[in-house]
């Protein structure tokens, strides 16, 4: 890194240190963005290539060696540690989508969301949610897609780091609110109620 002071920069993966400070030859301080990701490259270009060994790279400033460490820094992986609610009916009202308020939505609280938007993935069970918008490091909202059943897992994934809440989840059981007999003699019943699903 050089035997003085040369206001070297670093950068992690895409994301530039917020400040990178010169302790040695041998060592360097990056203070991190606080993004997310794992296995990151990290890039130290030097203002002053003299190592050919280094790859060049030039733009319009002029030319400089980097220094690069393939796979050498991960954030940690999201974490769940609530959801808000842990149930909701089958078939969800959509109307007014365009706003939060009139979504039916699930609410994750944790962990390692990520510094700045990483445009996380939301599912439950087997679904993936339409609707997600991550509001910090320590929330997401995301809509609850239609379905059926209870004890469903719900996961996160923030630059495919995973996370999974198991049997965390249930969808409103069916409730039967009355019945009509068929009178023409067919022996059929109609059974009326709520909770019985989006689709068969």
């Amino acid at each position: 890194f050089g035997f003085f002071d040369n206001t070297v920069s670093a950068a992690i993966g895409l994301f530039k240190c917020i400040s990178t400070l010169w302790q040695s030859d041998s060592s360097l301080v990056c203070q991190s963005t606080g993004a997310y990701a794992a296995n990151l490259l990290l890039d130290v270009p030097s203002l002053s290539p003299t190592d050919s060994s280094l790859p060049m790279s030039c733009d319009q400033t002029g030319c400089s060696r980097t220094g690069a460490l393939s796979s050498a820094f991960s954030y940690d992986a999201p974490t769940i540690s609530k959801i808000s609610p842990v149930s909701a009916p089958p078939l969800q009202n959509f109307e007014g989508r365009a706003s939060w308020k009139d979504i039916s939505n699930i609410r994750l609280e944790g962990v390692n969301f990520g510094g700045q938007d990483p445009t996380p993935v939301v599912k439950i069970g087997n679904t993936v949610t339409e609707y997600v918008r991550w509001l910090g490091d320590d929330f997401i909202i995301a809509s609850i897609p239609a379905g059926v059943g209870e004890n469903w897992s719900v996961a996160v994934g923030v630059a495919f780091q995973p996370f999974i809440l198991v049997s965390a989840f249930s969808y409103y059981p069916p409730q039967i609110l009355g019945t009509v007999r068929d009178s023409t003699g067919n022996y059929s019943l109609t059974v009326f109620g709520q909770h019985f699903g989006a689709d068969d």
